[in-house]
């Protein structure tokens, strides 16, 4: 098994209850077709990028040149075979066994076809035809990439219908958290932000892509994470090549390399070391922060910037969330809170979802229809999603597992991909003024956005944020005057 191929596989095997041998044979056999109509605003890079997010993987891929200019084919082929140094695309026919994927308004009945439009896709299968009403902005060409990565690899692995929805039809923008990507402007022309990229890793990668595409020449970033780009890290990040990995290169270094036209500041240190130069006025305190981490702990030091706006994006396993902090509203230690000890963890998974701590404890077991009827309605509707998925990766997706150290965790890019659009989508629904969003969301890649579980949290009233409030407000006003003389 190759290194950057080796969280994926745990994915895939965790995601079909299927031997990773077996599996892993089966997506190195697979293959993957995927054509492109290049008179489709924003087509060509979104069939780019998910051609570069599929070579991430296992398995044969094909690029189907019609329509294509030579410099197109050789640039896609190019940024693609980058991320391995063994992988190649065929540029031409592809096996009949293919899944094939198609970047356009309408495909043929056996392909399914993907349209960014906006900030958000449009998906249909079965020959449909679709409308692109808008340009699309960068986010709406990666959350295309990703979901067209998702709706493959749902193929590949062969996940049971049980665990997994094959979309037939699916519209979705990450900005509104609606079927209709229209709704949602642009971001008006000199949007400049101050914002914190912290946690560089599979989701900042995404953040810092996304956010490089957008039209924000001017603004300034500071981008946190005290790790180096590895070999494992090219099988699921959105950044990075082999060559990267081999030369252990900074993990910031390649955020930053994806934001061009950003004045960006780069630490690789701690959080806690962040917030100790920004407290002596040795660099900018970043009043917006998106967040990638991995473990309770680091999102609670992350919370001790005590930004003006915290946004917060995760994964576990196939499902993706967001939590989104504002003064006043639920700070991330409310919304997860490290219990005391292992046997309070499944105690409070328990109360948070209805459902006995005997099962909470048989992590291993599939949650079952069975297991949903005595529960009340909005706790049935907050775990139907995830019927047929082991319990302990709902742990991982509410954060109430405690986990605070580094630990082997599965993932494939198109995952994180999806929960990076929804921060950046709060991000740009936060600048254009959007109201009434859930701070809390989260669902199943694998099942689809439709059935998203959508919260309104309220602070807990014993917690920090709630007792020291005014405290808060202080840091945050010093901190605010500090960034006008800090070193950039």
């Amino acid at each position: 098994m190759r290194a950057e191929h080796s969280r994926g596989l745990r994915l895939a095997a965790a995601a079909t209850g299927d031997a990773e041998g077996r599996l892993e044979r089966r997506l190195n056999q697979s293959a993957v077709s995927v054509s492109v109509d290049p008179a489709v605003w924003g087509a060509v890079e979104a069939a780019a990028f998910l051609l570069e997010t599929l070579r991430r993987g296992p398995g044969r891929l094909y690029l189907h040149p019609s329509g294509l200019s030579a410099l197109q084919v050789e640039s896609i082929l190019r940024g693609a075979a980058a991320v391995a140094d063994d992988a190649t695309i065929d540029c031409g026919p592809a096996p009949r066994d293919a899944v094939r994927m198609h970047v356009g308004t309408q495909a043929r009945a056996n392909t399914i076809c993907v349209l960014p439009d906006r900030h958000g896709v449009r998906l249909a299968a079965g020959g449909q035809q679709m409308t692109q009403h808008r340009p699309p902005s960068a986010l709406g060409v990666v959350y295309t990439a990703a979901t067209a990565a998702g709706e493959a690899f749902k193929y590949t692995a062969a996940i049971d219908a049980t665990r997994c929805v094959r979309h037939d039809k699916l519209a979705f923008c990450p900005v509104t958290l609606t079927d209709d990507p229209t709704v949602a402007p642009m971001l008006p022309a000199g949007t400049k932000l101050d914002l914190g990229l912290v946690g560089n890793g599979a989701i900042g990668t995404a953040h810092a892509l996304i956010i490089g595409g957008l039209d924000l020449t001017g603004s300034h970033g500071l981008l946190a994470d005290p790790e180096a780009y590895a070999r494992e890290n090219v099988g699921t990040y959105s950044l990075g090549t082999i060559a990267d990995a081999d030369a252990r290169r900074p993990k910031v270094d390649l955020a930053a390399a994806a934001m061009p036209g950003w004045i960006i500041n780069r630490i690789q240190r701690s959080i806690s070391a962040v917030i100790a130069k920004i407290d002596a006025g040795e660099m900018p305190w970043p009043p917006v922060v998106l967040t990638g981490l991995d473990s309770i702990e680091a999102r609670h030091d992350a919370q001790g910037l005590w930004p003006e706006r915290l946004i917060d994006a995760a994964t576990g396993d196939t499902v993706v969330g967001l939590h989104d902090v504002v003064p006043g509203g639920p700070c991330l230690r409310c919304l997860m809170p490290v219990p005391a000890a292992r046997g309070s963890s499944a105690q409070a998974l328990a109360d948070e979802l209805g459902l006995p701590v005997d099962l909470v404890m048989r992590g291993d077991v599939d949650l079952a229809e069975q297991h949903l009827a005595n529960l009340t309605v909005k706790q049935r509707e907050r775990l139907a999603p995830f019927v047929g998925k082991p319990i302990c990766g709902l742990a991982g997706a509410l954060g109430l597992n405690g986990d605070s150290e580094e630990t082997y965790r599965p993932s494939v890019p198109f995952v994180s991909q999806q929960a990076a659009c929804l921060g950046v989508g709060r991000l740009m629904a936060s600048v254009i003024g959007v109201t009434g969003l859930p701070n809390v969301v989260q669902y199943n890649t694998l099942i689809g956005p439709q059935s998203m579980t959508r919260l309104h949290r309220r602070a807990t009233p014993g917690c920090y944020c709630h007792q020291r409030a005014a405290t808060i407000s202080i840091i945050r006003a010093v901190r605010r005057g500090l960034a006008g003389t800090a070193g950039g």
